[in-house]
């Protein structure tokens, strides 16, 4: 029997508790699984790898709908791919995970190295940063520069402060929210003249587009977006192909939570600071096994390098995203009793990356659980579950985890010194963040 909250809303209870409020409900009532009103709708609420896998099974839990307005128009907008599903969602997934090999991955990362390098001078004459910020603006720069798409350092500085505001203000209500989706109209307007302006640079003799740089026969990202053709043959409109622009860049920018829980870190393990001052000699980081996150079934550590490691343990640790939702599209059944079409299901990502029955003492910053835990699709979830190409699981994992990897090997070789300051994490704030922000003190 699942349990039912017989709360007017659990709104309240969902503010006071953040990310650990599915799990803490559950415990209390000793069961993965309970059912209450959240916003004015019935929800079922779910945790652990077996509910994961249900809620990213494909087509099976469309996302428009599920999730509040105020988060979908900073992250996700209407017609973006996230709203699609079935076959539309196959063909605009398309254009994400083409992208999403091991080749982008690298030079991504070694256009984010190239910006923190360059970054390095300005903070030593500053003296203290407050590194997220700054892993914000290097990333948005890294990511814009990948893209191919042309701009001068005050646009790209701009808008990388737009995209990393969309992740800021994505779990925000009333004012902040609204002016957060303010700037985002500005960034939109940005995001469709570049469109244009690439559409009318491409031409069969120019597939190189608006960067007219030769790329050894690869497409630039941005010729990617502008290029993708619905179904009917024609290309995406001018808004919704500057939206799916947004949809490769804003992600991006979001690395920079990660990595700022990843300075935290190494500042607290010294010994993984030692480690990763050593990896990959003198020159880049070694993206080992970087084609994918490693969620086969084998065990996750096998060949996997220090950094590799690290970077995954700072993402399992990370309060990212603490759930997904979706509307069943047909009646189901969970242990036992039946749900109806449109009921909105949520799992919980954060409590299963805790889950102590996945991953002994969950509390523990200890990268080398990897070495000796069985990890899969479903058990492994701060970017979501199941399969990137199939379903609604992040497919730039691989990204992630190269710039995590990069940013750590940089700022374990810098060794800046962490000042008195605020550290602790509140849960209750969407997304999470150290308080301080983490300040670096390069003087």
């Amino acid at each position: 029997m699942i349990p039912h909250l017989r709360a007017p809303d659990l709104a309240p209870s969902f503010l006071a508790r953040g990310y650990t409020f599915i799990g803490w409900h559950c415990d209390r009532l000793g069961t993965d699984a309970f059912t209450g009103r959240l916003l004015g709708r019935q929800t079922l609420f779910l945790r652990g790898a077996a509910a994961a896998d249900l809620v990213y099974t494909p087509g099976l839990f469309p996302r428009p709908g599920a999730l509040p307005r105020s988060a979908v128009l900073l992250l996700q907008d209407r017609g973006s791919v996230q709203t699609l599903e079935g076959e539309e969602h196959r063909r605009r997934k398309l254009l994400f995970t083409s992208l999403a090999h091991p080749g982008e991955a690298e030079r991504l990362a070694d256009l984010f190295e190239e910006e923190f390098t360059a970054a390095l001078p300005v903070w030593r004459s500053a003296g203290r940063i407050r590194f997220h910020d700054e892993a914000v603006r290097l990333l948005g720069r890294a990511a814009i520069r990948w893209a191919g798409i042309q701009a001068d350092d005050r646009v790209m500085d701009q808008r990388a402060a737009e995209l990393g505001s969309m992740v800021e203000h994505a779990g925000s209500i009333g004012p902040p929210n609204w002016a957060a989706r303010l700037r985002r109209r500005r960034t939109e307007l940005w995001a469709r003249s570049v469109i244009s302006s690439t559409r009318q640079h491409l031409d069969a003799d120019a597939p190189d587009g608006v960067s007219g740089r030769a790329r050894d026969g690869a497409r630039w990202p941005v010729d990617v977006v502008a290029t993708h053709a619905e179904p009917s043959g024609g290309l995406l409109d001018e808004a919704t192909a500057a939206v799916e622009l947004l949809n490769l860049l804003r992600p991006i920018v979001a690395v920079s939570r990660f990595i700022a829980f990843a300075a935290v870190a190494l500042d607290a393990h010294p010994h993984w600071k030692r480690m990763l001052a050593e990896a990959g000699g003198t020159g880049n980081v070694e993206l080992k096994s970087v084609a994918a996150p490693s969620h086969g079934d084998g065990v996750a550590g096998e060949g996997l390098s220090d950094a590799r490691r690290f970077a995954e343990e700072v993402r399992r640790t990370t309060p990212f995203f603490p759930a997904v939702a979706g509307l069943a599209a047909r009646d189901f059944e969970w242990e036992g009793a039946r749900f109806p079409a449109g009921t909105r299901t949520m799992v919980d990502l954060y409590g299963t990356n805790h889950d102590p029955r996945i991953w002994a003492d969950p509390r523990a910053f200890d990268p080398d659980r990897f070495e000796r835990v069985r990890v899969n699709a479903d058990n492994l979830v701060p970017q979501g579950a199941g399969d990137a190409g199939a379903g609604h699981r992040c497919p730039g994992e691989a990204m992630t985890l190269a710039l995590i990897e990069r940013a750590a090997v940089a700022l374990a070789r810098l060794e800046p010194a962490f000042p008195a300051q605020d550290l602790t994490v509140d849960l209750r704030r969407l997304p999470a963040l150290p308080a301080s922000g983490v300040i670096l003190d390069l003087s």
